[in-house]
């Protein structure tokens, strides 16, 4: 390579070009040369390094930016770009334009040939660019730009040239001085259209005029259209016809969803925190390690011994066609265009209207996946809303997580999922209701009934019906069970590993109070508001539908007692709400009415553990964990608060073995939603043997949790003076 000394100045003016500089890299010769035509004004260098030069240079008063890059051929090596790249973005206010070579690719969807390209190069490279809000401008011919020029078999293309340039503060401006406020617009327009009537009222009525009123009422009529498709929009209501001018619904529902969903404050531990700090950390610490893989988890072999190969191979070619041009688009259009937009801003009216436009570029995005099985960075980003399971939640734990996915990403899971519908269907057995084309859950109630109504049929050991409810599953579903569960039915490895694919690439934000925070990935559980989520999820409960099955057939359960011409179900599943019938051979039923009719002196004697004769007889492994426990017996190590106590300690022999005839403890509590809400009390009465002898409660508007505590001493003190026990043993749960 020929010296840049080397050159003389009168080369290059002879060819109309003027040096500004090259880039610095040490004992290696530069290879980022800048030069300007001698017929403009000299750019001034701003910044350089080995792998840029930034220059600056103005266009009618303004300042354009222009960033040079020949970038190393290493991820470690791009990382310090990367960063000068950003530091560029933050203190240049201008518009701005990225061209070179930046050897880096978004994804496995720019490349073409060898092998799949690294996933933290990849990553690093998309991180920069969505930092610095860049988007890539339209290219020309190819769509790869770099080949290693060898024969078949060994030929790599791959997209490395880039001309990125801001394009949010253009999208802005144009969002301000073009779209502009919706309030705004409405209130312009009528005042408008008041002028011209008002005008009409006071003058003549002349043909001019009344042009002017029909032109100032279509003005109104349109602000106002769009402001109803603003609120709608907020309120993400379908039902309410449009144009029906339901703006001031969608107004209120708009606040009571922004009022409902925003969290204030929340008990952790035994606190209740209100500092806005403290609560979001809480939040993004709680939804991080809910979705954190448990690894003290065993495979038991029970998926490949319970789940049969079902899945043909004219079923697995479905699966992995490659989507035409019609089938993306009208998924496109099937899809609801109102649904709430994800982190990429963009809702399905976008895609729908302006499908000429994007349409090309969002069937490429989607067959790619297809193709390389490769989810392209951010695609699977999601916003997490926390939606309060009860009224007043103020704990993280009653709060659903419900994902907000980007709409391009939906196409993707849209398309599996109605392939892979009519697959589940017919693979997973009637006992399952929920999420399945043909099954409704009328269906799922109505035989639940009936089972129920054969429960009083008489038989040997008596019908039980127990009910389920598997807490957070879908939000913790082990992700290698799931793979277990999809080769045991015969599914595609391609699929498989698709289904991996879109697992592992998604990213989650939890909007908190409007807000996102956080960014963290998964490493189990299925996300709630995804279309595919729903079947995968059935798929696995097939295991358990199918395992307990397997225990009829085996004999190990008997299902209830019913006609001869009546074939009662073993068990009903509705999603995570389970119904197992049985008949109660082993005396469940008995042992569950002893226990809960059980008194404190059936298990505790002279202050150690006892096993009444008469109670869980038969279930030694449960008796030998509750023996285990050490009960304490000294003073020291059991302080109890009574009112009839001068130092506040009392034993536990003798709290529950009181020998005093008609001595009474009564226990209190109340409570309140919130430091002042509504508050409501009670307690129970116990003997000396810890039988029941009786419990009161009832609410008192609002007041606060010590006023609810004191409320209900008062009631225990009136209900006892009243049926004349004169020596009563007070406990209450707050401290005075």
């Amino acid at each position: 390579m020929t010296s840049l000394t080397r050159i003389p100045d009168s080369f290059w003016r002879s060819i109309g070009m003027h040096l500004v500089g090259v880039n610095d890299r040490g004992q290696l010769f530069p290879n980022i040369w800048v030069f300007h035509s001698t017929n403009i004004s000299s750019p001034t260098m701003i910044s350089s390094s080995s792998q840029h030069r930034f220059v600056q240079f103005f266009v009618g008063g303004i300042a354009h930016g222009l960033v040079f890059v020949y970038a190393a051929t290493t991820s470690v090596a791009h990382r310090p770009l990367w960063s000068e790249i950003e530091q560029i973005n933050t203190s240049f206010s201008g518009p701005l334009l990225l061209v070179g070579d930046f050897n880096a690719i978004l994804g496995a969807h720019e490349k073409t040939g060898g092998r799949m390209p690294t996933r933290v190069s990849c990553d690093d490279f998309q991180h920069m660019v969505d930092v610095c809000h860049l988007t890539q401008i339209d290219l020309k011919g190819s769509l790869f730009t770099w080949t290693n020029g060898r024969g078949v078999g060994s030929h790599i293309e791959m997209l490395l040239d880039r001309k990125l340039k801001l394009l949010k503060p253009i999208l802005k401006e144009w969002n301000v001085n073009v779209f502009g406020n919706v309030h705004t617009a409405v209130d312009s327009a009528r005042a408008a259209f008041q002028k011209i009537q008002l005008a009409i009222s006071l003058d003549l009525f002349t043909k001019v005029r009344h042009v002017e009123e029909l032109l100032a009422q279509d003005a109104l009529s349109n602000a106002l259209l769009v402001q109803e498709k603003f609120w709608a929009e907020k309120a993400r209501v379908r039902w309410v016809r449009e144009g029906d001018r339901n703006t001031s619904y969608f107004h209120t529902l708009a606040k009571i969803r922004r009022a409902r969903s925003s969290v204030t404050s929340l008990r952790i531990g035994n606190d209740l925190v209100d500092d806005v700090n403290i609560l979001r950390d809480h939040v993004v610490q709680h939804f991080t390690s809910a979705f954190s893989d448990d690894e003290n988890i065993d495979d038991t072999g029970l998926v490949e011994n319970i789940i049969p190969s079902m899945v043909s191979d004219s079923e697995n070619g479905s699966l992995l066609a490659i989507p035409s041009t019609e089938d993306v688009k009208g998924v496109v259009f099937s899809m609801n265009a109102d649904s709430a937009l994800g982190s990429d801003g963009y809702t399905g009216h976008f895609f729908q209207a302006c499908w000429d436009v994007v349409g090309l570029d969002v069937v490429r995005a989607v067959r790619s996946f297809f193709q390389s099985g490769y989810i392209l960075p951010n695609l699977n980003s999601s916003f997490v809303a926390l939606i309060p399971n009860v009224q007043e939640a103020n704990v993280i734990t009653q709060f659903w997580p419900i994902a907000m996915a980007n709409f391009s990403f939906k196409i993707i899971t849209r398309i599996l999922a109605d392939r892979l519908a009519p697959i589940a269907s017919r693979i997973i057995l009637p006992n399952q209701f929920a999420f399945l084309k043909g099954r409704q859950i009328s269906d799922c109630i109505f035989l639940i009934s009936e089972c129920v109504n054969l429960l009083d049929n008489k038989c040997r050991g008596g019908n039980v019906a127990i009910k389920f409810d598997v807490a957070k599953a879908f939000d913790t579903l082990n992700w290698d069970f799931l793979r277990r569960v999809l080769i045991s039915f015969g599914f595609h490895a391609t699929f498989v590993d698709w289904i991996s694919s879109i697992l592992a690439s998604a990213r989650r934000s939890i909007l908190f109070n409007g807000s996102p925070v956080g960014c963290f990935g998964c490493s189990r559980g299925v996300r709630q508001g995804d279309p595919l989520s729903p079947l995968l999820f059935c798929l696995t409960e097939e295991v358990l539908s199918r395992g307990i099955l397997r225990l009829v057939d085996m004999g190990h359960v008997q299902a209830i007692s019913s006609p001869s011409a009546v074939k009662v179900p073993s068990h009903v599943l509705y999603a995570d709400d389970i119904m197992v019938f049985f008949v109660d051979r082993l005396g469940i039923e008995h042992q569950l009415s002893k226990l809960l009719c059980a008194n404190v002196s059936d298990f505790i004697k002279d202050g150690s553990w006892y096993r009444s004769s008469n109670l869980i007889a038969d279930l030694d492994a449960l008796w030998s964990e509750i023996s285990a426990i050490r009960l304490p017996y000294s003073d020291m190590e059991d302080k109890l608060v009574w009112l009839d106590s001068s130092d506040g300690s009392l034993s536990l022999s003798i709290a529950y073995e009181l020998k005093r005839s008609k001595q009474l403890k009564v226990n209190t509590d109340g409570a309140a939603r919130g430091t002042l809400g509504l508050a409501g009390f009670g307690g129970i009465f116990r003997d000396h043997l810890g039988n029941c002898m009786g419990c009161f409660a009832g609410s008192m508007g609002i007041a606060t949790a010590l006023e609810a505590e004191l409320q209900a001493i008062i009631h225990a003190v009136l209900i006892a003076s009243g049926k004349g026990w004169t020596s009563l043993w007070i406990e209450c749960d707050s401290a005075f």
